[in-house]
């Protein structure tokens, strides 16, 4: 990769350019799922159990979707052929199985290194950081393969990475003065960004599959 840091950013909001509009909406739709689901998952709510349980599998069912949407929708947009809304919605559920055995394998591996020490697990966080995004490229390979794959990627590109996360910091502070509404522009632009990131690493080796079967 050739590309700084300063210019993925660049990138990305080229990328967002017609599309912000669109992105803000997905972002404010998937916030008010999770803070409903976050409202009835409060202990200070009193529930039935068999509601509690119910609400308990549902959670698990939108966060998965949400995830996977979240993936699918800005890495499209970062190749210039924006999912619509429908479409992520359509693709997050066809795909709900493959991916949710993705994110509880990635979850479980980043706990065992989390569990040894916090600096391990952060590691492990960002050397799986693409293995949605190869899931979603490459919708054949099983989940261990993908977070495999992903090591591979990132390789060598852990720190580039990371200083990239880094690079918003400035921009979420900045989101406070907002009273929290410009972390909807803000999402838009940090995950279309590591978006664009994902894309550079893969254009060493190959060409991406479209994500709208």
């Amino acid at each position: 990769m050739i590309m700084t840091n300063s210019e993925i950013r660049k990138s990305a909001r080229e990328a967002l350019t017609g599309n912000w509009g669109h992105a803000v909406l997905f972002v404010l739709l998937t916030t008010a799922v999770n803070m409903f689901f976050g409202y009835l998952s409060d202990d200070r709510v009193e529930v039935p159990w068999l509601l509690a349980l119910v609400i308990f599998l549902a959670n698990i069912f939108f966060s998965t979707m949400i995830t996977t949407g979240y993936e699918a929708f800005f890495l499209s947009i970062s190749r210039g052929d924006r999912l619509g809304i429908g479409q992520v919605i359509d693709y997050s559920f066809k795909h709900f199985w493959p991916f949710f055995k993705l994110t509880l394998a990635m979850g479980l591996k980043i706990l065992a290194w989390t569990l040894l020490l916090i600096i391990p697990g952060i590691i492990a966080g960002i050397r799986y950081a693409q293995a949605l995004n190869i899931k979603i490229d490459n919708p054949q390979v099983g989940s261990f393969e993908a977070i495999r794959m992903s090591s591979e990627l990132m390789d060598g590109h852990k720190w580039r990475y990371f200083c990239l996360q880094l690079s918003f910091i400035g921009w979420a502070l900045g989101c406070l003065l907002t009273l929290g509404v410009g972390f909807l522009w803000l999402a838009s632009y940090y995950k279309t960004s590591m978006a664009e990131f994902y894309n550079l690493l893969i254009s060493r080796n190959g060409s991406h599959s479209s994500i709208e079967e």
